[in-house]
C-alpha cells in the first residue's frame, strides 16, 4: 500500500526477461525481507502465454513508531534523562527513514535524523544527523558549567552491489 515498487525492483536480482529461478528468487525474498519493510514477503510466479508472470505479495509492517527516551547520566540515579522520539522508517514509500527525539532532565538535548538509502540512478546513498544537547561539566579544577553541543553528521556514498558500499 505505502511501499513503491521501485524499492522492490531495485533490491532484486531477478529482472524482467530473467528465466525463473527459484534459488535465486529466495535471495530476492530475503533480500526484500531485510529491508524490514515487511513481515512477510511470498513469490506467486504464475504460467502466461509469453512466459512466467511474478506476483509479488507482501505484508508491510507499521512504519511510524514514538519510543520513550530514558538513561542515567554518569551512572547516578540522580542525573536522569528522559524523553521521547518517533521515528518514521518507510517515509514516502522509498524506505527513506526519519527519526526526531528530545529529552529533558540532567542533560537536555534534540537530535534530527535523516537517512535515503538510494538517489538517483547512481546507487548514492545519504544520512544526516543534526544534534544539539547540553553536557554539564564533570571538571573538579573549575566552577560547574555547561557545555552547548551542536553538530551535523553527514554520510554521503554509494553502493556499488547489493553488499559493497563506499561512503
Amino acid at each position: 500500500e505505502k511501499t513503491k515498487d521501485v524499492v522492490l525492483r531495485r533490491e532484486m536480482k531477478t529482472k524482467v526477461g530473467d528465466k525463473l529461478d527459484k534459488k535465486k528468487l529466495e535471495e530476492d525474498r530475503k533480500r526484500l525481507l531485510n529491508l524490514q519493510l515487511f513481515n512477510r514477503v511470498e513469490f506467486n510466479p504464475m504460467q502466461a502465454d509469453d512466459g512466467v508472470i511474478l506476483l509479488i505479495i507482501v505484508a508491510e509492517r507499521w512504519f511510524l513508531f514514538p519510543y520513550p527516551i530514558f538513561f542515567f547520566n554518569e551512572h547516578e540515579w540522580k542525573k536522569v534523562s528522559y524523553g521521547a522520539g518517533i521515528v518514521h522508517q518507510n517515509f514516502r514509500g522509498m524506505d527513506i527513514q526519519i527519526d526526531g527525539a528530545f529529552w529533558l532532565g540532567y542533560n537536555p538535548g534534540i537530535s534530527l535524523y535523516y537517512s535515503n538509502p538510494w538517489i538517483g540512478a547512481r546507487n548514492f546513498f545519504t544520512k544526516i544527523k543534526i544534534f544539539s544537547n547540553k553536557v554539564k561539566s564533570k571538571s573538579l579544577e573549575y566552577n560547574r558549567f555547561d557545555e552547548t553541543h551542536h553538530g551535523i553528521d553527514v554520510t554521503f556514498g554509494r553502493r556499488w552491489g547489493y553488499h559493497t558500499y563506499l561512503a
